[in-house]
């Protein structure tokens, strides 16, 4: 492996489509609209158990980028996910 060659990896990585993350999108709103407000785990079992993505960290993490990338967009309210480990300031 000397020489400066380069070396396609034996491991096959997964790419959704635009037409798979749409319908992943559109059905991660409706999750979140029937359900709100909920946090992004609750957000991540109803996709497992609809069959949206497999119960992987990876599949996690994807749920995740969606969901904030979702929120940027102005597609997903912000007040429609909660974080209940967050500390709040008591006065």
């Amino acid at each position: 492996m000397s020489g400066g060659a380069i070396y396609a990896s034996r491991i096959k990585r997964f790419r959704s489509t635009r037409a798979e993350v749409a319908g992943r999108r559109e059905a991660l709103i409706e999750i979140v609209a029937a359900g709100r407000p909920m946090t992004v785990r609750q957000v991540f079992y109803q996709a497992t158990v609809r069959g949206l993505v497999e119960k992987t960290e990876s599949a996690y993490d994807r749920i995740c980028r969606d969901l904030a990338g979702m929120r940027r967009a102005g597609e997903l309210p912000y007040e429609w996910l909660t974080d209940a480990t967050r500390r709040t300031k008591s006065l």
